[in-house]
């Protein structure tokens, strides 16, 4: 996918603003200051162009095989140069040198990736134990690589760039981690040469959300004008993980709040700690304070963002920036409709703009504007998926999804905005919050808004994740849609139980003592919980009244 110069540089001034902190492990650290950037000179390997580039080999290729390399002029890391070259953008550079030894291999694994969780980025060199046998050096890296993206899979996936260097040929390199990730079984691509100039002679590795760039250390070992230095060369692997318009404001959205993170600390310092008691101990459900403070952070959190003006990073001219991969014609249009204000009927507008006649549903409309947003090698599957995952981004707080990966102790409580199933059925809770505790009978009668399943071209108007499939929902908020529900609240309040799966079950007393379980599904973002309670409301306060006929149809 072409992507225009100005949006690559865009991408890595958010890159650079995020980036905090980098860990190098090699066994080779020294404080000597050899060279101007941090490697010491090293003997280079040589590899023939057909070995290096032989994409049909499936079994890993030794040093031995390419090249008689003297380990005794392997590059040595130099702490003060390296700190210093990544002091100038403002990170800091941590530093693990791993003591090889007897049965100590299984040990660094682990310290490596647990290191590498506190930091933006690892580095790490290929060769962490020189003293094995001849095919063997690279073992201790391979190892901690498959330990952390198996880490960051259990935990629910996250960004990550790993940059390894070497003195082998890194064609060579890329091609031994291939044929480790392929015998444990870990799904990854090989990555197109990139549109960055300055990335074009690193190769790359995508598994899940990680990149893994092998950088040959010649290409760092001088601070020159005519040689890249490694802290540039990190900024810009790290933005080609963020390379999109969200990844980048989402970037540029955390990096404000690192850069706040200790103004935010002073609106809550500790002189304020008084108060904030005497608050809970005023409430009647003094449990309600934790929900208060949460919230309260949270907000100052999104009014730092606003703050910033992070949305910018979704304006017109980005959107121009972004837009070099469309087709030209469909470029044109969307440029024109991501900038043109119509207040009456933007539908007909687009209808124009796409040249679609007049009498097109709104659903047709729709598709065909979003495959005009999207570039052709992007198929239709994956583009409903992308229009899914917003949908519920915007809609939903946490589901299972979220709670797996972040919190792993939370139990979910029965509110308004609160979504649980029973089978197929799948039900919207519309108990106000404030009637939701306190509950001293020991049970309580839920009122529940059941959902529809829209299917094909029905309207919906929510969109929920239930494992790995999007669901969509009509929900009628009205009276005869309602059921209610009697849960047993022995806390004062009904929480789930936790089964031995990690979901959460709420139990409804069902024909006597008999009760049903009813999974819990998701929780709503509160404005849009309230969006339907409030439409709901509207609808139980109608008036019925008998007109005279005439007189009202003539309001319509």
């Amino acid at each position: 996918m072409t992507v225009s110069p100005a949006f690559i540089e865009h991408c890595r001034i958010k890159a650079q603003r995020f980036l905090k902190s980098v860990v190098i492990v090699d066994d080779r650290i020294t404080w000597d200051c050899e060279a101007d950037l941090g490697f010491a000179t090293a003997t280079k390997p040589s590899v023939s162009a057909a070995v290096a580039g032989d994409e049909s080999a499936e079994t890993p290729i030794g040093p031995d095989e390419t090249s008689e390399l003297d380990r005794s002029t392997i590059s040595n890391v130099h702490i003060e140069a390296f700190t210093r070259s990544f002091a100038q953008h403002g990170i800091v550079a941590g530093f693990m040198k791993p003591v090889v030894g007897e049965n100590a291999g299984d040990r660094i694994v682990k310290e490596i990736a647990t290191l590498s969780d506190a930091a933006d980025v690892l580095l790490i060199d290929w060769f962490l134990d020189e003293a094995a046998t001849s095919g063997s050096q690279q073992k201790i890296t391979v190892d901690a690589i498959q330990e952390i993206l198996k880490k960051d899979s259990q935990d629910g996936g996250r960004i990550r760039l790993i940059v390894i260097y070497t003195a082998e040929p890194p064609e060579i390199v890329q091609r031994n981690l291939t044929v480790a990730l392929q015998a444990n079984k870990m799904v990854h691509r090989l990555l197109e040469v990139d549109s960055d100039d300055l990335l074009k002679a690193i190769p790359c590795i995508s598994v899940d959300h990680c990149l893994l760039a092998i950088v040959s250390k010649s290409m760092v070992e001088y601070s020159t004008s005519a040689t890249p230095q490694i802290q540039e060369v990190v900024i810009r692997l790290f933005s080609k993980l963020n390379r999109g318009l969200l990844a980048a404001t989402a970037l540029d959205a955390i990096a404000a709040i690192r850069e706040k993170t200790h103004h935010l600390l002073l609106q809550f310092a500790q002189e304020h700690d008084g108060a904030f008691v005497a608050h809970r101990c005023l409430l009647a459900d003094p449990e309600d304070a934790e929900v208060f403070l949460e919230k309260l952070i949270g907000d100052e959190i999104r009014a730092e963002i606003a703050l910033q003006r992070v949305g910018l990073g979704v304006s017109h001219s980005k959107i121009e920036e972004w837009s070099n991969h469309l087709p030209a014609t469909a470029r044109d249009k969307v440029l024109h409709l991501a900038k043109v204000r119509n207040d009456k009927n933007k539908i007909q507008e687009i209808r124009t703009a796409l040249s679609l006649n007049d009498d097109t549903t709104q659903p047709a409309v729709i598709a065909n504007l979003i495959q005009n947003c999207f570039s052709t090698t992007h198929p239709a599957a994956q583009q409903s998926t992308s229009i899914s995952h917003l949908s519920r981004l915007s809609v939903a707080d946490f589901d299972m999804e979220k709670v797996n990966a972040y919190a792993k102790d939370w139990v979910p409580k029965l509110a308004l905005g609160t979504v649980i199933k029973n089978g197929n059925e799948f039900f919207l809770c519309m108990m106000p919050k404030c009637d939701s505790v306190r509950i001293s009978s020991g049970s309580r009668l839920f009122p529940f808004l059941k959902l529809h399943e829209a299917k094909n071209d029905d309207p919906f108007n929510l969109v929920l994740k239930l494992e790995a499939s999007y669901l969509k929902f009509a929900v009628h908020a009205m009276g005869h849609h309602l059921t209610m529900l009697n849960f047993d609240a022995p806390n004062g309040f009904v929480d789930g139980a936790k089964n031995p799966n990690g979901s959460f079950d709420f139990l409804v007393k069902h024909n006597g003592n008999q009760t049903k379980r009813y999974r819990w599904v998701t929780e709503l973002k509160e404005g849009k919980a309230l969006q339907f309670a409030q439409v709901l409301s509207g609808q139980l306060n109608r008036v019925g009244l008998d007109d005279f006929e005439p007189l009202r149809l003539s309001e319509r």
